[in-house]
């Protein structure tokens, strides 16, 4: 199965000021839980079927990821790195 593949080449910025951030947003795909229609068909209480807005993309059939960087003063100390939780 082919597999589209998205890379971010990360580069701090000597022209930032404090906080360091960066966000980006990715382009939009379709959406895996209602696949792109923006409706899921849901059971009611009574047997029957009805189309309901979809809740992962809001009835768009869209969705994106927001990507956020904040970038952080290295430390020598192992104690301040929040990756060895």
């Amino acid at each position: 199965m082919s597999e589209l593949k998205e890379q971010l080449e990360l580069r701090p910025c000597a022209h930032y000021g404090r906080p360091w951030r960066e966000c980006f947003m990715t382009r939009k795909y379709e959406c895996p839980y209602c696949h792109g229609s923006g409706e899921r068909m849901e059971e009611t209480p009574f047997g029957d079927y009805e189309d309901t807005g979809c809740p992962h993309c809001n009835g768009s059939g869209e969705v994106f990821a927001l990507v956020t960087i904040d970038w952080q003063a290295g430390s020598a100390s192992k104690k301040n790195n929040p990756l060895n939780d």
